[in-house]
């Protein structure tokens, strides 16, 4: 009786113990990637900071579409970005190139050099001062823009597997309720963050975002 008591015991329980294992797992999935993004923004913000914020530093720019409605990535960029370092000499490491808007740069977080995360990330085109605008080459002129909105899309392992295997990507983020799998991971983002950026030095950056109500 007391061996049979404890078998139902064990069977009750333990469907709600994996159900538990696997929400916080993909919880600290999603932690990692608003890391990852919230990471970008502030790169992005660094180099405005120090007035480097020329197009080809910055990602790739939207036209005609607000940032929401750009589709998901449809594939990954051969370089990997990483902060980890194990001397693997056959790992192209990203160094702030352009990735194009349809396709995510892959994130290393272990030091393997393969994808844990994938990151995509674009902007609008928004609001270049005269000053800025190159009429002729050579004229000094370096076409930063004076503010922006930055949209920055991260999703996990399950969703790079499921793309390079040919399925497709969504675009909103994943429900992060109880699971006892990958859930929406295999198709959605974990982590979504949209922002402006002004170049706080110029005037006409600070009226361009007040006059948008600080909207994307």
């Amino acid at each position: 009786m007391a061996i049979a008591v404890i078998s139902l015991t064990t069977a009750m329980i333990t469907p709600p113990l994996f159900l538990a294992a696997a929400t916080r797992l993909q919880n600290q999935r999603a932690e990692q990637a608003l890391q990852i993004a919230q990471g970008e923004i502030d790169r992005i913000r660094f180099l405005v900071e120090r007035q480097q914020h020329i197009p080809s530093a910055l990602p790739a720019t939207v036209t005609g579409t607000s940032l929401a409605n750009v589709g998901a990535p449809t594939g990954f960029t051969a370089t990997v970005q990483t902060t980890v370092r194990q001397g693997n000499q056959n790992c192209q490491t990203y160094d702030g190139q352009q990735v194009p808007r349809t396709q995510a740069l892959l994130v290393d977080t272990d030091g393997d050099c393969r994808g844990d995360f994938a990151m995509q990330m674009f902007r609008t085109v928004g609001v270049t001062p005269r000053s800025e605008v190159s009429v002729i080459p050579g004229d000094g002129r370096r076409n930063r823009p004076g503010s922006f909105c930055i949209m920055v899309r991260v999703y996990g392992k399950p969703a790079i597997e499921n793309a390079q295997n040919g399925g497709l990507l969504a675009t909103q983020p994943a429900s992060l309720l109880f699971t006892s799998g990958e859930g929406d991971q295999r198709t959605q983002p974990l982590a979504v963050l949209t922002t402006p950026i002004t170049w706080s030095d110029r005037a006409f950056s600070a009226d361009s975002i007040r006059d948008s109500n600080g909207r994307c």
